[in-house]
């Protein structure tokens, strides 16, 4: 009898299991159509936020009334939503579920507030009719005010005719699509009506907006009421993917990084192919295979893989267009992430450009780093991509194009007129420095005048700037210089005297520049000195105050030409190669180092062939953090030190 029960439990239990497989299987296909799982799906993977923002619901601290809940493209936000909607109702909470995708885009104020207004009602009518109606006769709804004064009316009227033991949980999805105004107003609402809420609401909103852009739209006043999760990637034994397929999923994970939807996608994928344990005794070099010729070679074949490639294209294409520069170069950023393993992040708080990638879901943060998301998006999201979207960019807005070329550019030739110029060149000539540079500098301004591109025709500038620099103000020694006896006539007339003050000139000329530049015209400074200047600290301000209003990198290189023996101190040359290295952390617009200072000596200049070599070196996506060969031999103990501060290889 005890075998017989024994026999028939064992069948009963794989019964279950089939019906279990077949149920799941069936819940993949409602999975695999890129929208959220339900709340009680089979397939649902748990992650740490899920009970992290659970505690938070449960908690009913005083001084937190909103959480912000951060997830890129696909990561499971709208599941992991329904997932808490789902757990809350079972404990007979109220909960409203208002997903901005599903309306109409973008949502403006009006229709944002309207909408949850309606909804919050609708809510309350189906558990309470008389509580409804006593808040509607209180409300007046056709009132001529806007619909955000409204809102907030009714937030208040609810407030007041709530018991303390009522409580509603409102989850607001995909918050990016409001208009950043409605963001903010709406924020302002619930800081305003903070105090109010008794433990009666809490809004749980769920966005693709990078949190630090989300607590800048918010305003710093709301921030002490809300507080802000990450969704992460997959980790661990997604034992509901893996059906006790460890081993798979293990591999699985690596090659999508735990993102949500593609892994759903590839365990989906997997099942047939590698359903027998014997396939598992080389299953790395398998797996790896696989996913190169079925998952890669043919990711437009399947169609989820597709709407997820999709989705993260659009996200750069259909984006706000105030946002349109910023994304251009973002995916420049992008670009010189795709050549290396990581990128630092900047003072540990990642730049513009990073936080709206990482916003896309291309990259992700480890540590005080960020890189690409997976080695799939690595090999799908390449080079020729980023190329594809910048080029929609530029059809549906400006021409934004970093220029590594050195054609189409102002250039500005500042000369060093201070009394130290008259001493001669080195012990082996005597001739005076600013003498001596006359011919270099007339060379260099020819050589940028007479320069054109012998593929596209196209030439740097028609005249460049020719200023020379002492006193500690705006030269009145600038000027326009088309041609080469210009050059000649100026060096005659100026009479080499006082100090060494660059910082007013260098402001003046680059700060004019930036007010009246063409579009897209970048800008080359060359500046010829015999020592260090006397205005140091003014100096690296304003770099950095230039650096800071550029776009990119490229669209400045300022090339210091050291003149003869004076030039080789070891403080003198140590002060001029940090700059070199950007060793004072100048940074761009978007927060991102703006490496744009070469240091070169006269004679190295003129080795290379002049100043457009010598600016081409660092015109290139990374500008590369090198020594020359010359530092090494003549201060051997600079270059160690400088080796290792800056990690050169």
């Amino acid at each position: 009898m005890i075998y017989r029960e024994s026999i028939v439990n064992c069948i009963m239990r794989f019964i279950h299991k089939i019906l279990d497989f077949i149920d799941r299987l069936n819940d993949y296909h409602d999975g695999l159509k890129g929208t959220a799982l339900p709340s009680d799906s089979p397939i649902y993977v748990g992650r740490e936020i899920d009970s992290q923002v659970y505690l938070l619901l449960k908690s009913n601290d005083p001084n937190i009334t909103t959480c912000y809940v951060f997830g890129t493209p696909q990561s499971g936000k709208s599941s992991l939503a329904l997932r808490l909607i789902g757990i809350l109702e079972k404990e007979d909470k109220s909960c409203i579920f208002f997903p901005v995708k599903t309306k109409v885009r973008p949502l403006n104020g009006n229709s944002f507030f309207s909408s949850l207004a309606h909804d919050i009602l609708h809510r309350i009518k189906l558990e309470n009719e008389e509580l409804e109606l006593t808040i509607k006769a209180n409300w007046l709804e056709q009132d001529s005010q806007p619909w955000m004064s409204k809102f907030e009316e009714l937030l208040k009227i609810i407030l007041q005719t709530f018991t303390t033991e009522y409580k509603v949980y409102i989850f607001i999805d995909d918050i990016q699509e409001l208009e950043s105004n409605v963001i903010q107003d709406f924020m302002k609402i619930i800081k305003k009506l903070n105090d109010s809420f008794q433990n009666n609401l809490f809004f749980v909103i769920f966005g693709g907006l990078h949190p630090k852009n989300f607590e800048n739209i918010a305003d710093p006043k709301t921030q002490t009421i809300f507080r802000v999760f990450h969704i992460k990637s997959f980790v661990g034994e997604c034992r509901s993917l893996a059906f006790g397929m460890t081993s798979l999923m293990q591999e699985i994970l690596i090659w999508t990084g735990g993102q949500p939807l593609m892994t759903l996608a590839i365990a989906h994928l997997t099942r047939r192919k590698f359903a027998k344990k014997e396939q598992w005794d080389n299953l790395q070099s398998l797996f790896e295979d696989f996913i190169k010729h079925k998952v890669i070679d043919n990711w437009e074949n399947h169609s989820l893989l597709a709407l997820h490639k999709q989705s993260i294209s659009n996200y750069f294409i259909r984006g706000s267009p105030e946002k349109k520069r910023i994304e251009f170069y973002a995916l420049e950023e992008y670009k010189s992430i795709l050549l290396q393993a990581s990128r630092q992040i900047s003072h540990i708080e990642e730049s513009l450009t990073q936080r709206i990638l990482i916003e896309s879901g291309l990259v992700t943060k480890v540590g005080d780093a960020i890189m690409i998301a997976n080695p799939i998006y690595r090999q799908i999201f390449n080079r020729q991509w980023t190329n594809s979207i910048q080029q929609s960019i530029h059809l549906r807005g400006e021409q934004m194009k970093p220029s590594y070329s050195i054609c189409d550019r102002d250039f500005f030739f500042l000369v060093d007129a201070s009394a130290s110029m008259r001493l001669p060149v080195s012990n082996r000539k005597n001739k005076k420095r600013f003498d001596s540079i006359q011919e270099s500098v007339q060379g260099h301004i020819d050589e940028i005048l007479s320069y054109q591109d012998s593929d596209t025709g196209k030439k740097i500038c028609d005249d460049v700037t020719l200023a020379f620099f002492n006193i500690d103000r705006k030269s009145n020694r600038i000027y326009g210089v088309l041609d080469l006896t210009t050059v000649q006539e100026k060096f005659l007339d100026t009479k080499p005297a006082g100090d060494t003050y660059i910082a007013p000139t260098f402001s003046h000329l680059l700060s004019q520049w930036l007010r009246d530049r063409q579009q897209g015209r970048g800008a080359g400074v060359v500046i010829y000195l015999d020592g260090l200047v006397d205005d140091r600290p003014e100096f690296i301000q304003a770099v950095r105050k230039i650096a800071s209003e550029l776009d990119h990198h490229s669209d400045l290189k300022i090339l210091i030409v050291g003149i003869g023996d004076a030039i080789n101190s070891y403080k003198t040359v140590k002060w001029y190669l940090e700059l070199d290295l950007n060793g004072h952390d100048f940074r761009d617009s978007s927060n991102n180092p703006c490496n744009i200072a070469i240091f070169n000596r006269m004679d190295d200049v003129n080795e290379l062939g002049g100043v457009i070599p010598a600016i081409e070196k660092q015109l290139i996506e990374e500008p590369k953090a090198g020594l020359d060969d010359w530092i090494n031999e003549e201060f051997p103990d600079l270059y160690a030190e400088l080796k290792e501060k800056y990690n050169i290889p």
